[in-house]
């Protein structure tokens, strides 16, 4: 939807942060999950922003998905 909408998904605010490191730094695992979702890329996401165990299962869970669906 985000991109139908022609959101640049990991446009960058003043300060530098993409919407998936706002996400991630406010706790906000659901918007974080649709960001990803929409194409937000976690290498985009600032090196300052600590990745908090909730997202790193959410990667981790991804990844699996995708190594499963190519098998």
């Amino acid at each position: 939807m985000l991109s139908r909408a022609g959101v640049i998904i990991d446009q960058r605010d003043k300060a530098g942060y993409t919407p998936l490191a706002l996400a991630i730094r406010g706790n906000k695992v659901d918007c974080a999950e649709h960001l990803l979702d929409a194409g937000a890329q976690m290498s985009n996401v600032s090196t300052d922003i600590s990745i908090p165990a909730w997202m790193k299962d959410i990667i981790v869970k991804r990844h699996n998905v995708k190594r499963a669906v190519l098998t």
